[in-house]
């Protein structure tokens, strides 16, 4: 078994970007699941970040749709979510409580509009356990430097390719 998931969490399509371009540069057997909020953030961008921060501050655990995947499955995890409040983001907090990702190989990725915080730090720490073999940032890859943003994110996927020998 070494199959690779891509799963993440995306309200303004940075994340899906990033998660799309890396499946597509990896290697080997790549399943991408994007974890969907049964109710998501509506409104403009100013009510979306309100309403994010108020849960990320909140501790609170937003129910998502159903994931057709087990994690048990999958010998490396790749994990992706904007960055909320300097942390990771609450559909992915769920996601986590009701996976238990245990013995895995482990990368992850942010994507935010100016501070990772501590974002990537506590996503680790939740995920003690396992070996966490890279994590990075990418600012707004899907609106700014595009093009930079593009080659970054293919030059991980052959950093990541090494790194958990797909």
């Amino acid at each position: 078994m070494n199959k690779t998931l891509v799963v993440y969490y995306s309200l303004d399509g940075n994340c899906k970007l990033v998660a799309e371009t890396l499946a597509d540069n990896l290697d080997g057997e790549v399943d991408v699941v994007r974890i969907e909020p049964v109710k998501e953030i509506t409104g403009g961008k100013f009510k979306r970040y309100f309403w994010g921060g108020t849960q990320v501050f909140m501790g609170k655990e937003p129910q998502i749709q159903s994931i057709n995947v087990s994690v048990d499955d999958y010998s490396n995890i790749i994990i992706g979510t904007p960055v909320w409040a300097w942390t990771y983001s609450p559909p992915i907090r769920t996601f986590l409580k009701e996976n238990k990702i245990k013995d895995k190989n482990i990368a992850m990725f942010c994507c935010h509009g100016g501070q990772v915080g501590k974002t990537l730090k506590n996503l680790a720490r939740v995920l003690d356990g396992n070996k966490v073999t890279s994590q990075t940032d990418f600012f707004e890859p899907a609106t700014k430097d595009k093009d930079e943003n593009q080659q970054l994110i293919v030059n991980w996927a052959k950093e990541l390719q090494q790194l958990i020998n797909l």
